[in-house]
Order: C-alpha cells, then sequence, then structure tokens
C-alpha cells in the first residue's frame, strides 16, 4: 500500500504496511551487507507491495551488488551496480518502483534513492512510494519541513511521524495491514532490526531503536 523513507539527523529511517506480525513471513524491507568488516557496505530495498517482481527485482540487483571487488563498495559504483541491474530485468518484467538506501564504509556516508525506471534518483528528506503515497506526501510534507526548519529531526520526531502517517493512512485506505515495519539505519552504518508493531501503537519501543553491530 505504501513505503516511506525519512532521513533524520543521523540516519534514514524505513517503513512500510505489513499483513503479519512476523517479519519472517514476508517482509518489505530487504537488507544486505557486503565486503569485509573493514570495507563493508550495505543496501536497503523497500517495496510498497510484495509483489513477485518486486522480490525478483531486488534479488537481481543484490547479485549484481554481490559481484563487486572488496574496492567497488562506494556509492557511485552501487548505484551504477543497480541502473545496470533495473536495465536488464525491466527489459522481462514490469518496472518495480522501489525506496533505495546505500552505505559505503569506504565513502563513509549513505543515500537514499527512489527507482525511476531503471535509474536511481537521489532523494533529500524524504519520500514515498506505493497505490497510498499521494497521501503520505500530504500528511508528511509540511510537518517534515517544519521539523528540518527547526533542527528537530531527531529519530524520536520522525519515528513518531511515520508511525501517525501510517495510522492516518489506514483510517482512509481499504486494504491495509493491521501492522507497520519499521527499521533503521544508522550514518555511522550500523543498522536496527526489522521490527513491527501493531495498528494503533502510537510510540515506537525503545528496543526498535537500538542499533546492531556490524555483521550481526
Amino acid at each position: 500500500m505504501i513505503a516511506i523513507a525519512l532521513s533524520f539527523d543521523s540516519g534514514i529511517l524505513l517503513c512500510a504496511d505489513a499483513k503479519d506480525s512476523d517479519p519472517a513471513r514476508g517482509s518489505s524491507i530487504f537488507c544486505k551487507q557486503y565486503g569485509s568488516q573493514s570495507g563493508y557496505a550495505r543496501s536497503i530495498f523497500l517495496v510498497s507491495e510484495l509483489a513477485d517482481c518486486s522480490v525478483a527485482t531486488v534479488q537481481h540487483c543484490e547479485h549484481q551488488l554481490l559481484l563487486l571487488e572488496p574496492a567497488e563498495y562506494t556509492i557511485d559504483r552501487m548505484r551504477a551496480a543497480i541502473e545496470n541491474s533495473l536495465f536488464e530485468i525491466c527489459q522481462k518484467q514490469p518496472e518495480a518502483t522501489m525506496l533505495v538506501t546505500l552505505y559505503s564504509a569506504p565513502d563513509r556516508q549513505y543515500a537514499l534513492f527512489h527507482t525511476s525506471g531503471h535509474a536511481l534518483k537521489e532523494v533529500g528528506g524524504y519520500d514515498c512510494q506505493g497505490p497510498a503515497s499521494y497521501l503520505g506526501h500530504y500528511l508528511i510534507r509540511e510537518r517534515y519541513n517544519a521539523m528540518r526548519s527547526m533542527d528537530q529531526l531527531d529519530l524520536r520526531s520522525i519515528s513518531s511521524l511515520a508511525i501517525e502517517t501510517m495510522e492516518t493512512i489506514r483510517e482512509s485506505q481499504n486494504g491495509c495491514g493491521e501492522f507497520t515495519e519499521i527499521f533503521v539505519l544508522y550514518a555511522n552504518g550500523h543498522e536496527s532490526r526489522i521490527h513491527r508493531i501493531r495498528r494503533g501503537t502510537r510510540e515506537l519501543p525503545e528496543q526498535a531503536l537500538r542499533a546492531n553491530p556490524v555483521g550481526a
């Protein structure tokens, strides 16, 4: 139904609608680590709807990233690999719209993109994808810009904005699941686990914000 990515002062929060409480039964968030401890990289693909073509697209992109040499795990090189992969798979199946987050330890930076055909367009701030994305933009835009202008883009504020947006969308859109899945990538490359909260929950539990060690 909808996938949302929100940049905050020390990372990026990703969230999506979910039907089930257990991410192992199917998640819209696909996370993978590449390379060694000293030169590792991460990709996080976020889809708004779990369809066969979306999953196949993510898997094809991840495979191409696995083929890179350790020194190639830069943001620019990973972006190029994904765009080449999208070009190849778009010849065989319908286009999949996704939000893509990349982290590069060699670059010491992360970046957020959305797909546009077989290209990755860099996103500054936040973005929404999926059938309900128009409503997501309407609910987020002014509040996010106000938070940014007042230098209040901390994780707690951003997670509250994401959860409240998902709850409002559920109240007006048919076909939404009973859960929201949330994932955080931190600026240092650490990440949280995928955490799911039930409909009606207004605040993200403290344990959902904790970062796991690299490689965990």
